[in-house]
Protein backbone atom coordinates (compact mmCIF):
# COMPACT_ATOMS: atom_id res chain seq x y z
CA UNK A 1 0.00 0.00 0.00
CA UNK A 2 1.33 3.43 -0.72
CA UNK A 3 1.59 5.61 1.94
CA UNK A 4 0.99 9.55 0.94
CA UNK A 5 2.89 12.04 2.03
CA UNK A 6 2.21 16.00 2.55
CA UNK A 7 5.23 18.03 1.28
CA UNK A 8 4.99 21.46 0.47
CA UNK A 9 7.71 23.37 -0.89
CA UNK A 10 9.74 26.67 0.85
CA UNK A 11 10.93 29.61 -0.39
CA UNK A 12 14.32 31.06 0.94
CA UNK A 13 12.51 33.69 2.50
CA UNK A 14 9.91 31.44 4.30
CA UNK A 15 12.81 29.61 5.34
CA UNK A 16 14.56 32.85 7.29
CA UNK A 17 10.92 33.47 8.89
CA UNK A 18 10.72 30.25 10.32
CA UNK A 19 14.43 30.56 11.29
CA UNK A 20 13.58 34.01 12.68
CA UNK A 21 10.66 32.28 14.88
CA UNK A 22 12.60 29.40 16.13
CA UNK A 23 15.29 31.53 17.48
CA UNK A 24 12.65 33.46 19.31
CA UNK A 25 11.53 30.12 20.89
CA UNK A 26 14.51 28.60 21.53
CA UNK A 27 17.43 31.74 22.12
CA UNK A 28 17.75 32.17 26.05
CA UNK A 29 15.83 28.83 26.84
CA UNK A 30 16.20 29.95 30.93
CA UNK A 31 15.01 33.23 30.40
CA UNK A 32 11.48 34.37 32.36
CA UNK A 33 8.94 34.67 30.42
CA UNK A 34 7.73 38.56 30.53
CA UNK A 35 5.23 39.06 27.38
CA UNK A 36 1.95 37.50 27.11
CA UNK A 37 3.64 37.24 22.97
CA UNK A 38 6.38 35.57 23.84
CA UNK A 39 6.11 32.62 21.80
CA UNK A 40 8.09 30.48 24.24
CA UNK A 41 5.42 31.52 27.11
CA UNK A 42 2.38 31.18 24.69
CA UNK A 43 4.01 26.86 24.22
CA UNK A 44 4.45 26.83 28.07
CA UNK A 45 0.77 28.04 28.31
CA UNK A 46 -0.33 25.11 26.20
CA UNK A 47 1.37 22.61 28.37
CA UNK A 48 4.35 21.40 26.75
CA UNK A 49 7.21 21.58 28.75
CA UNK A 50 9.87 23.97 28.46
CA UNK A 51 13.03 20.57 28.18
CA UNK A 52 10.57 19.74 24.84
CA UNK A 53 10.41 23.13 23.39
CA UNK A 54 13.99 23.74 23.24
CA UNK A 55 15.07 20.07 22.14
CA UNK A 56 12.48 20.12 19.43
CA UNK A 57 12.84 23.63 18.39
CA UNK A 58 16.71 23.37 17.93
CA UNK A 59 16.01 19.96 15.88
CA UNK A 60 13.46 22.33 13.75
CA UNK A 61 16.48 24.48 12.40
CA UNK A 62 16.48 21.84 9.60
CA UNK A 63 13.23 22.84 8.46
CA UNK A 64 14.26 26.19 8.13
CA UNK A 65 17.54 25.31 5.99
CA UNK A 66 15.79 22.80 4.12
CA UNK A 67 13.52 23.43 0.36
CA UNK A 68 10.27 21.44 1.91
CA UNK A 69 8.08 21.01 5.21
CA UNK A 70 6.43 17.94 5.30
CA UNK A 71 4.59 15.44 7.46
CA UNK A 72 4.52 14.32 10.04
CA UNK A 73 4.57 16.75 12.25
CA UNK A 74 4.18 16.29 16.19
CA UNK A 75 1.80 18.74 17.70
CA UNK A 76 4.95 20.47 19.22
CA UNK A 77 6.56 20.90 15.96
CA UNK A 78 2.66 22.30 14.47
CA UNK A 79 2.68 24.26 17.59
CA UNK A 80 6.14 26.01 17.21
CA UNK A 81 5.80 26.59 13.55
CA UNK A 82 2.11 28.36 14.56
CA UNK A 83 3.86 30.87 16.55
CA UNK A 84 7.03 31.38 14.46
CA UNK A 85 4.22 33.24 12.37
CA UNK A 86 1.73 34.55 14.70
CA UNK A 87 4.18 35.94 17.27
CA UNK A 88 7.04 36.69 15.26
CA UNK A 89 8.75 40.17 15.65
CA UNK A 90 10.45 39.33 11.84
CA UNK A 91 8.31 41.38 9.85
CA UNK A 92 8.58 44.09 12.39
CA UNK A 93 11.97 44.12 11.69
CA UNK A 94 11.53 44.97 8.10
CA UNK A 95 8.87 47.32 9.03
CA UNK A 96 11.55 49.63 11.39
CA UNK A 97 14.39 48.75 9.27
CA UNK A 98 14.14 48.11 5.65
CA UNK A 99 10.15 49.19 4.76
CA UNK A 100 10.77 49.43 1.38
CA UNK A 101 10.14 45.68 1.52
CA UNK A 102 8.17 45.12 4.19
CA UNK A 103 5.42 44.56 2.04
CA UNK A 104 7.21 41.19 0.42
CA UNK A 105 7.97 40.11 4.52
CA UNK A 106 4.43 40.38 5.15
CA UNK A 107 3.24 38.68 1.82
CA UNK A 108 5.74 35.63 2.72
CA UNK A 109 4.08 35.43 6.13
CA UNK A 110 0.62 35.37 4.61
CA UNK A 111 2.15 32.54 1.82
CA UNK A 112 3.78 30.71 5.26
CA UNK A 113 0.40 30.62 6.71
CA UNK A 114 -1.35 29.48 3.66
CA UNK A 115 1.16 26.44 3.21
CA UNK A 116 1.17 25.49 7.28
CA UNK A 117 -2.93 25.10 6.77
CA UNK A 118 -1.62 21.44 4.78
CA UNK A 119 -0.47 20.10 7.74
CA UNK A 120 -3.88 21.39 9.91
CA UNK A 121 -1.75 24.23 11.14
CA UNK A 122 -4.24 27.42 11.93
CA UNK A 123 -2.57 30.84 11.98
CA UNK A 124 -5.06 33.04 13.13
CA UNK A 125 -3.00 36.14 13.16
CA UNK A 126 -0.06 37.63 11.12
CA UNK A 127 1.85 40.65 12.57
CA UNK A 128 2.60 43.42 11.22
CA UNK A 129 -0.60 43.38 8.76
Amino acid sequence: MTEFRTRVPLTEKEGEAIMWGLGQVVNYPDRAVLSETDPLGILLDEGFSREAIMKTGNDMFQVAHGDWLSDPLSNLEKAILRVCVENSTWVTCYVEHSPSIAGQAKATLRSLAAKLEAFDIEVNFIPAD
